[in-house]
């Protein structure tokens, strides 16, 4: 259950930091801005998918049926994500 959504493929993680789309305007959000409004931009490139794969497979986030994934979760995986970008 990702986001009050079963069954869903992991890779979604990864679309969370795209625009919604690409002739928008500069300051229109993304859809993780949208979930983590605290979030700013990130300067390099994040392994999203591998981050998020790594924290379901301790946390079984998508295996979940009545709780969705929380803020704190989110930003835990972001948080990971950026340790996997620096620590190759």
């Amino acid at each position: 259950n990702f986001f009050g959504i079963s069954n869903v493929d992991p890779s979604i993680i990864a679309t969370l930091a795209t625009p919604r789309s690409t002739g928008s305007a500069p300051n229109q959000v993304s859809r993780l801005q949208m979930l983590v409004p605290t979030v700013k931009t990130f300067f390099t490139r994040l392994p999203l998918r591998m981050a998020f794969e790594a924290y379901d497979t301790k946390y079984a986030v998508t295996a979940r049926k009545h709780v969705c994934i929380s803020f704190n979760e989110i930003r835990h995986i972001l948080n990971l994500s950026q340790i996997m970008a620096m620590c190759p």
